[in-house]
């Protein structure tokens, strides 16, 4: 898939069934004792995991959670650099 296309994928995926999250956790190293961590969330059936998988290394994000219930899965992808 082309760069810009599956940008563009992303951000409609993301806008029907994904979330953003900035979270601020406390760490007295950085400047103002915070990290800033954010994280992108998906929320899919159980059997998407390959295509997460896809998604986490065309991002090149370094970690990938997945939490899920009976029906959905939430695929958190998280700390990495997105730029188009």
């Amino acid at each position: 898939m082309k760069k810009n296309l599956f940008y563009a994928y992303l951000a409609g995926f993301l806008d029907t069934d994904g979330s953003i999250y900035v979270r601020l956790k406390p760490n007295s190293s950085y400047k103002y004792d915070f990290q800033i961590s954010p994280s992108i969330v998906f929320f899919q059936k159980n059997t998407a995991e390959s295509y997460f998988k896809k998604i986490q290394k065309k991002l090149n994000y370094s970690k990938k959670r997945k939490i899920c219930t009976k029906v959905v899965c939430n695929h958190l992808i998280e700390k990495g650099v997105l730029t188009p």
